[in-house]
């Protein structure tokens, strides 16, 4: 952790010519990254990008007076951590009898429907077989 800020998973990070500031790119609830400047100085960080899309690869320029950085608003459809824009078909196996395992199951297939992903829950039956349940 870059920033020393509990639970931020900080990425891309490029330091300032005078070495005063450290931006970086950090992922957002939304799954969004956006791009912050932490200030050494005092210790602050502001984010430089609204959320609205992925901004990622943040680097000064010589001088130190503009920050450039990538950013897409066409990142195609993605469920948690995983990018599904380029998959025909995504098959999240899991163990039914572990209650951790059933509740991450949830979130992605929250985050899989939010994303716009067709989704589809089968379950073994006790014979063996697989049954389409959603």
């Amino acid at each position: 952790n870059l920033t020393l800020t509990p639970g931020a998973r900080e990425r891309d990070p490029a330091w300032s010519p005078d070495s005063r500031f450290l931006a970086y790119a950090r992922r957002l609830p939304n799954q969004l990254r956006a791009i912050f400047v932490h200030s050494l100085a005092d210790g602050t960080s502001r984010r430089l990008t609204d959320g609205m899309s992925d901004a990622r690869f943040p680097v000064f320029d010589r001088g130190g007076k503009v920050l450039y950085f990538t950013a897409s608003t066409d990142v195609g459809p993605t469920a948690s951590w995983l990018d599904l824009s380029s998959y025909d078909r995504v098959v999240y196996l899991f163990d039914g009898r572990d209650a951790a395992a059933v509740a991450k199951a949830r979130e992605h297939w929250k985050a899989a429907k939010d994303a716009g992903c067709a989704v589809t829950y089968w379950q073994q039956s006790s014979e063996g077989r697989w049954e389409k349940k959603a």
